[in-house]
């Protein structure tokens, strides 16, 4: 293509006011000079608020659509043009996979084949320039499964996933894959550990106690408490994604994680411990005091580790943002931001509890 791997570029992200898309259309549009081109959906997670910034640029545009909108999506890359392509949007939280898993595939997978289908065709059109292409499919480590108290995932791990949400992005996986091997199309694969941050909808952990804190309700916790993952802060997780896209090598798997575990009790105290330093002194003492444990989550994997030396090594990345600084700007941004979570209660959602349903099988 014209421009070079490390020059201007257009880049197109889908599901680009979500919360990591958002995060990485701020991360390209504050450190680069690409032009960018976000098709989002605009469901409940998504928050256009959150590039207000990037859209007063002319660098930047948006198209409010579905992925799965063939017509809409290929005019758009069509005229476009892009040199890359992220794809982000999905269905992502677990608990309503639960409750609705048809709607996760209907979006995750048929979403992302309809997707890959507009994209073969604009690929194949473009010639000799066609190997300056990529696209990043942007996954998770749920695809996995679970893990024991020891071991990591490696880029060679099996796919084992759990619940509706991992089985959903699995099948994206498995399709994106096919598009490579059968048709050529120059794919590479990101899988991230938890993201936290602002403008996470708080249906999510850390937004969610977040929320409930302020409120001076109790912090629930599912069952024990003592399942493991790994936090990463979500700018890190884009300045990943960017360097992914553009000096990833074609095909390769690429693990992002801040080898960073804890359990969510553990998670859930070192938040309320900075909720007590932020808010009002009326409530400081008495929010840990405040954590209690709920009915488990029906399938909940145990603990999610991998290992991230790939993109270490390869793309000189590696997290900038300790825990203990992220959860603290997490907690000042969401006590500072009670329009947020006044605008996602405006859509329905008022920290209720999701996924409830009994499990029938083995977990």
């Amino acid at each position: 293509m014209e421009a070079n791997r490390r020059g201007q570029q257009r880049i197109l992200i889908t599901g680009g006011c979500g919360f990591i898309g958002s995060a990485l259309v701020r991360w390209l549009f504050r450190n680069s000079s690409h032009e960018l081109m976000i098709i989002d959906k605009l469901t409940y997670a998504a928050y256009p608020g959150a590039i207000e910034e990037a859209q007063r640029s002319d660098r930047v545009k948006m198209i409010e659509t579905d992925i799965g909108d063939t017509d809409t999506v290929s005019e758009v890359i069509e005229t476009f043009r892009p040199h890359a392509i992220l794809h982000l949007a999905a269905e992502t939280h677990v608990d309503r996979s639960i409750d609705n898993p048809l709607r996760f595939v209907e979006t995750n997978v048929l979403g992302t084949a309809r997707f890959l289908e507009v994209v073969r065709r604009y690929w194949q059109r473009l010639g000799s320039r066609e190997s300056a292409f990529r696209f990043v499919q942007v996954s998770t480590d749920e695809v996995y499964g679970t893990l024991g108290n020891e071991g990591s995932f490696e880029e060679s791990s099996p796919y084992l996933p759990n619940s509706p949400y991992a089985a959903s992005k699995a099948s994206a996986d498995h399709l994106v894959r096919a598009w490579w091997k059968t048709y050529g199309l120059p794919v590479i694969f990101s899988h991230c550990c938890n993201n936290y941050g602002p403008y996470q909808f708080p249906e999510k952990l850390i937004p969610l106690m977040i929320w409930k804190g302020m409120k001076g309700e109790e912090l629930p916790v599912y069952g024990t408490g003592q399942q493991v993952r790994e936090w990463l802060y979500v700018d890190d997780s884009a300045e990943a994604l960017a360097r992914i896209a553009m000096d990833g090598e074609i095909g390769a798997i690429y693990h992002v994680s801040s080898h960073l575990s804890m359990s969510n009790l553990e998670l859930v105290e070192m938040l309320a411990a900075q909720l007590e330093q932020v808010l009002p002194a009326c409530v400081k003492g008495a929010i840990k005091a405040r954590v209690v444990h709920v009915a488990d989550r029906p399938g909940h994997d145990f603990r999610y580790a991998m290992s991230s030396t790939k993109v270490t090594e390869q793309l000189g990345w590696s997290p900038r943002i300790t825990i203990q600084e992220g959860l603290e700007k997490t907690v000042r941004w969401y006590c500072e931001h009670v329009d947020f979570y006044q605008h996602c209660r405006s859509l329905g959602y008022n920290a209720e509890r999701l996924g409830i349903h009994a499990a029938s099988g083995n977990s």
